[in-house]
């Protein structure tokens, strides 16, 4: 195994952000959709009224989204077809640490997106980033 390079420290700091993001996200997203879904089930297709912020929050973290699978999908097929780039290689390591920054600000956008303090959420965000940041240069090998 090659070793460690800033791109695989910065890749699993990312991994880690986003592992937390995630959940505080999709959970409020689903309650939402439920809602709308049982709203659209019973005939009532009047419109939504929906905050300016909670549209451009989600919005990014869908674009974020979008843009990390964009970049993995890309890149993650031409491992060992094209030579000298596999999954050692720190060009692609450093393209899959890229995706992982765009999914890990999804993932907190949305978190921040659906919170009722966006606030809080936000620092939230912050804090589990310079926790996860130390954790990974205190434990890499």
């Amino acid at each position: 195994m090659a070793p460690l390079a800033a791109p695989d420290y910065w890749a699993d700091v990312m991994r880690w952000w986003a592992f937390v993001g995630a959940p505080l996200g999709a959970v409020p997203l689903a309650r939402k959709l439920r809602e709308l879904a049982t709203l659209w089930h019973l005939g009532i297709r009047d419109p939504v009224t929906v905050s300016l912020k909670v549209i451009l929050l989600a919005g990014g973290a869908l674009l974020c989204f979008l843009c990390f699978s964009f970049i993995a999908g890309l890149v993650i097929p031409f491992t060992n077809r094209v030579p000298g780039f596999d999954m050692q290689s720190i060009s692609f390591r450093a393209v899959m640490a890229a995706a992982w920054t765009m999914a890990g600000i999804a993932s907190w956008l949305s978190a921040v997106a659906f919170a009722r303090g966006r606030w809080f959420m936000a620092g939230a965000a912050a804090t589990w980033f310079v926790a996860v940041s130390f954790v990974t240069v205190a434990t890499a090998g």
